[in-house]
């Protein structure tokens, strides 16, 4: 099958290329001419820019841009034949194109080019008489025409033209072809007159662009010709548009700068806006309200609602639209913008509240005491079904359980627009429907700033203006009553944010207006309302709903995992240990699920929250929440509230983790750190607090500190250590496991914090509380490891204070002792022979621990996988032998794995991942090696430079040392302008840091440094090969 031929759809890109995506609202057709292709046409040959696919898209969002191609070499062999042919070929394929209830109804905007204008004009005329083309004759908007022969040619005989020119646009000049068109021709003529005829009766508008210049010295379709209406009328139905250039080209645009493209981009436009709705006369207005003088932004949302509820022409079915989103984002006002923008489109605009059955009777009855009707809710649907052109909305829709289909008056030739915090009100919306977030952070900035009376070019007022908008989320509420605080001076621009942070509720209260023309309820009320008609549903899928609600707002706002609470409410061992007043056991969420995981009630729970826009529910079962709406819920709750949603979450969260070192595990842990860092935000002293549940949070802060260890937040896992052994003093004696098993945690992470020290003193104090305890004869599998544990600890401390030798002798000595009678593949065993590994290393004794190293390796991959924590330090170590060895091709091929993985596993952000990166980086600069791995590095310090501008900014010295020694290690490797840039960065960075005159070292070398790039640079341009590495 010949894939030049069809239609063909520029901007989908679904597999068929014609999908049926509702989010078109228009199509555009264009037909190539006489030998014309469907895309070479429209292209530009320099540039090679087709402006139906590279331009049009971005100036028509809500267009399907589609081109159709169709044999045009031998189109006038039968010239009324040929273009008959043709021309129901196009409707059958745009009839297929547009197959669907949603697209045939879309308005049609069709382009021709030439002779394809004809094949157009004649489509148009047979879709007129024949029913089956109804549709594509019932939604065209409009035709533009780029050089097309309406009359003829303007020559004597155009076929004489085109037979002089046969190389221009490579056409058989075969009289036999060309024989109609002449001036006089009487196809043409008839073909003409009875396209004038549609015209007069589908009153569709058509623009006529016709050429100015010549090609090859002939005009081939002259002023004239190219236009329908004759040059002694004025044009009615016709917009005539000169174009300054050829037939070919008048149709082929460069840039979207195009004078020509610009103004076919308007004809679209308008004929698109005026083939709408068409004016009538406004009799009914009941809006309550109006939109706030202050309306900011929203352009995506308006264009689609002008789109489908106002440029789409009406056809014999009613068309509903949903705005869907949270409390306080700007629905209503949206609604309120619309109704005033076209208020001259409908005959009657009426507003209906259907916060509840009794609202929305209310509204029906209001707009029967407007329009003097009975005053019943029958009695005003039955009056707007014999209406027309109405447009009805309905607000607040937000009651999953109020059916707001039954107010729907039965009308065909009518609108209906919904809010709702319901997504589920989708099924109702036969014409689209929008969810409307939070604003975009320009818009949000600009709304602030102008209900606040800001200066608009006032720079430090935006500063402060920022920083407001995140704090409220870019909430459109929020933002309205923040601006009227400030406004009425409350409130400064420089002291909100300090103020928010107190007093949130309080403040934004203040911002409420009593107006119509405003909002009339606190961002905070539109919650409370949803909250409340949750809980007036007595069913445990409602009740679960709002301890769900309490809990989320003490876990991390986005990426709430279903698995947390599937996990949790596993059967537990620690339970019976907690007793019948255990945190988890008293909680709701086991109330409900007395037997474990109950799946559907949470999908009704979950799906309850949705409905009123609380939380965000995505495919994943991943919720979210705006961080406006989770402080509000967090912040709603009385102390004892709070205090006892925090520990249903902490314990929630925590049995979610277990302590065992799988790699699953391990990811798990690292997956709630999120959640538990918003735990430990909001902890205010309850963790560690005296009671009856301070062993079941003692057992989550345990889990916490081992996943903060995981993930290198050694402080904040040493804080919780010493916090837990501070709660324990005089309850638990030195010898008690979870105090042994504590302070082994306590003294790792104090070395890794570099504390080697007393690390090591307090590892030498605990080895012999442990075995002067009891756990040897009452649990043996625990004393062994926790005894080798802490010996690896300590011989790791010893190696790092320089005692490699006492280091290599505890281990070994542990071994035999402890650890002959164990697996291979036991953790503490393998990290005391990696402690052996690494101080031989730093001893000199290189050779032998290379095998060593490898076998590390190998058995900890097989046992926990490629990115467990334990492997990735075996990576680096065999990275540290082969470095040691000179093996650094190997040394290169283990650090490039183990950075890979750290960036798979946890981002580049983390402390390791960095670490990692930065010691390949310093590879080849540390061992001199050759050029080629320098370049292979410098990849590695550009994300490493990245990284530290991230963390520290250029305002940190450190930075600047580092660009410095990148610059020249440009240098060395050649790249002489890469190396002048980032010199040339350091000098001003660093004159930043110490003044212009500043006569610092560093600065006086970065100068100088400087100076010897640019002579290098000098000479390179001059000589066009290397700078020798000898003036390096």
């Amino acid at each position: 099958m010949c894939t030049k031929y069809g239609i063909f759809c520029l901007n989908d890109d679904s597999p068929n290329n014609l999908s049926q995506n509702s989010k078109w609202s228009l199509d555009i057709l264009a037909v190539h001419g006489l030998n014309g292709e469907r895309l070479r046409t429209w292209t530009e040959s320099k540039s090679q820019k087709l402006w139906l696919r590279d331009f049009l898209p971005h100036d028509m969002t809500q267009a399907r841009v589609m081109t159709f191609g169709y044999n045009a070499t031998a189109i006038f062999e039968n010239t009324k034949a040929g273009i008959r042919d043709h021309a129901r070929t196009l409707l059958l394929a745009v009839v297929e194109a547009r197959n669907r209830p949603s697209a045939c109804r879309r308005p049609l905007i069709l382009i021709g080019h030439s002779l394809g204008g004809l094949v157009l004009k004649q489509a148009l005329v047979i879709a007129q008489r024949e029913s089956q083309y109804k549709q594509i004759h019932d939604n065209v908007r409009g035709v533009i025409f780029f050089g097309t022969p309406h009359q003829g040619s303007g020559l004597a005989d155009y076929a004489t033209t085109l037979a002089r020119i046969p190389l221009a646009i490579g056409v058989d000049t075969h009289p036999q072809l060309l024989k109609g068109l002449k001036k006089k021709s009487k196809d043409l003529k008839r073909l003409t007159d009875s396209f004038r005829k549609y015209l007069d009766t589908s009153g569709i508008s058509v623009v006529s662009f016709y050429e100015l210049r010549t090609l090859k010295g002939l005009m081939v379709v002259e002023k004239a010709s190219a236009l329908l209406t004759p040059v002694n009328e004025d044009p009615t139905n016709e917009e005539q548009i000169p174009v300054n250039d050829n037939h070919r080209g008048m149709c082929q645009f460069a840039s979207p700068d195009d004078e020509t493209y610009r103004a076919a981009v308007r004809s679209i436009k308008r004929l698109y806006e005026n083939g709408g709705l068409v004016d009538v006369p406004s009799v009914h207005y009941t809006i309550p309200h109006t939109a706030n003088p202050h309306f900011t932004g929203r352009t995506d949302i308006r264009q689609q609602l002008s789109d489908y509820l106002v440029f789409s022409r009406k056809e014999q079915v009613q068309q509903r639209f949903l705005l869907y989103g949270m409390g306080g984002s700007g629905k209503t006002q949206i609604c309120l913008k619309f109704a005033q923008e076209f208020r001259k489109k409908f005959w009657g605009i009426f507003w209906i509240d259907t916060s509840s059955t009794e609202t929305a009777q209310e509204s029906f009855l209001s707009i029967a005491r407007a329009c003097k009707l009975e005053e019943s809710i029958d009695s005003v649907k039955a009056w707007l079904a014999s209406k027309r052109d109405w447009l009805l909305i309905f607000d607040n829709a937000d009651d999953p359980d109020l059916d707001i289909s039954r107010f729907f008056p039965h009308c065909t030739e009518s609108t209906i627009l919904i809010t709702s915090r319901n997504p589920d009100l989708q099924r109702l919306a036969n014409a689209g429907s929008c969810k409307v977030d939070v604003m975009s952070s320009d818009d949000a900035l600009s709304l602030l700033l102008e209900i606040s009376a800001q200066a608009r070019d006032n720079e430090h007022a935006k500063v402060l203006a920022e920083q407001i908008v995140k704090d409220l989320g870019y909430l459109a509420l929020a933002l309205v009553q923040a601006g009227a605080v400030i406004r009425q001076g409350i409130c400064s621009l420089d002291g909100f944010s300090e103020l928010y942070s107190q007093q949130k509720r309080e403040l934004l209260e203040c911002g409420r207006s009593s107006s119509t023309s405003e909002y009339h309820s606190s961002v905070f009320t539109t919650w409370e309302i949803s909250v409340r008609r949750i809980g007036d549903v007595d069913e445990s899928h409602a009740k679960l709903a709002l301890e769900l609600l309490r809990l989320f707002s003490f876990m991390h706002f986005d990426s709430i995992d279903k698995s947390i609470f599937e996990l949790a409410t596993a059967p537990c061992g620690e339970d019976a240990e907690y007793g019948e007043e255990g945190i988890f056991r008293r909680s709701l969420l086991r109330q409900v699920m007395p037997s474990g995981w109950n799946g559907v009630l949470w999908g009704k729970a979950v799906a309850l929250l949705s409905a009123f826009s609380l939380i965000t529910v995505e495919n994943s079962h991943r919720i979210s929440m705006h961080p406006l709406v989770h402080e509000w819920s967090r912040d709603r709750m009385s102390d004892a509230e709070s205090n006892t949603a925090w520990d249903t979450a902490l314990v929630t969260v925590a049995r979610s983790a277990t302590h065992e070192m799988g790699y699953t595990d391990v990811q798990q842990r690292r997956r709630l750190l999120p959640h538990i860092e918003t735990l430990m935000a909001n902890e205010d002293g309850k963790m560690f607090a005296p009671g009856v549940h301070l062993k079941e949070r003692t057992y989550a802060a345990a889990k916490f500190m081992l996943a903060y260890s995981e993930s290198g937040q050694f402080e904040k896992a040493l804080k919780i250590g010493l916090e837990d052994l501070k709660s324990k003093e005089g309850i638990l004696s030195p010898s008690n496991q979870h105090i042994l098993t504590i302070r082994a945690n306590v003294a790792i992470n104090m070395g890794e914090l570099s504390q080697f020290t007393e690390s090591a003193t307090l590892q030498q104090s605990l080895i012999g509380d442990i075995l002067a305890s009891s756990l040897a004869d009452t649990d043996p599998a625990t004393f062994t490891n926790l005894i080798l544990s802490v010996i690896l600890g300590l011989a790791s401390n010893y190696s790092c204070l320089g005692l490699h030798q006492k280091a290599i002798d505890t281990c070994t000595r542990s071994i035999n002792e402890y650890g002959l009678h164990l697996p291979p593949e036991n953790p503490a065993v393998l990290g005391l022979r990696e402690v052996i590994t690494i101080a031989n290393l730093r001893i000199g004794n290189v050779t032998e621990s290379i095998p060593a190293t490898e076998t590390i390796l190998s058995v900890r991959t097989k046992a926990c996988g490629p990115a467990h924590p334990m492997t990735l330090m075996a990576m680096g170590t065999c990275f540290c032998a082969y470095s040691e060895a000179g093996m650094y091709d190997r040394a290169w091929d283990v650090q490039e794995r183990c950075v890979s993985v750290l960036r798979d596993t946890y981002g580049d952000e983390h402390p390791q991942t960095k670490q990692a990166m930065f010691a390949l980086a310093e590879l080849p600069l540390k061992y001199d090696l050759p050029r080629m791995k320098w370049r292979k590095a410098l990849v590695y310090r550009e994300e490493v430079l990245r990284l530290m501008r991230e963390e520290y900014g250029d305002r940190e010295l450190r930075t600047w040392v580092y660009v410095a020694e990148l610059a020249m290690e440009w240098f060395r490797v050649g790249e002489v302008a890469r190396a002048l840039e980032m010199q040339g960065e350091v000098v001003r960075g660093l004159e930043k840091l110490f003044g212009l005159d500043g006569e610092g070292e560093l600065l006086k070398r970065a100068r100088k440094d400087l100076v010897m790039i640019r002579k290098a640079f000098k000479a390179r341009s001059m000589v066009g090969w290397l700078v020798p590495g000898k003036v390096v």
